[in-house]
């Protein structure tokens, strides 16, 4: 792997999107300090941070590692629709920490329990709903 193709490309990715150092450090629940060194090839990214980087980015492993800055900018803005994908991410960097902990927490389980979890969510939402207007009933 290049050091300097993945920071680079780290960089134009950033760029391309309009995100700053903290808005993705922030993400990664890593330091800023740390995502700087990642980006002028002062430090190798874990693969855990790799594999984070890539989808935050949504971009494969091998294109953030692999691919010059240019073509991978390029991909994004012909290929991607920016304004959505920062519109999640915006949205996103608003949750509280214990919102951001429990999206991980999910984001860890495989997909074919996710949707499970999702349901018994919509359910438990329900029955507090309807707690909540009985109560405000009395």
């Amino acid at each position: 792997m290049s050091k300097l193709g993945l920071a680079d490309n780290l960089r134009s990715l950033r760029n391309t999107y309009g995100y700053t150092q903290e808005d993705v450090s922030i993400q990664l629940n890593i330091e800023r300090q740390t995502y700087n060194h990642y980006e002028n090839n002062r430090r190798t990214p874990s693969l855990e941070i790799i594999i984070a980087l890539a989808d935050f980015y949504q971009v494969t492993i091998d294109e953030l590692v692999r691919s010059n800055s240019a073509d991978i900018a390029t991909e994004i803005t012909t290929h991607k629709n920016i304004h959505i994908h920062r519109e999640i991410q915006n949205h996103t960097m608003s949750l509280t920490k214990v919102e951001a902990a429990h999206i991980q927490t999910i984001r860890n389980i495989p997909l074919t329990k996710r949707e499970e979890i999702y349901n018994f969510t919509l359910f438990k939402k329900l029955l507090l709903d309807k707690t909540s207007d009985k109560n405000n009933e009395k």
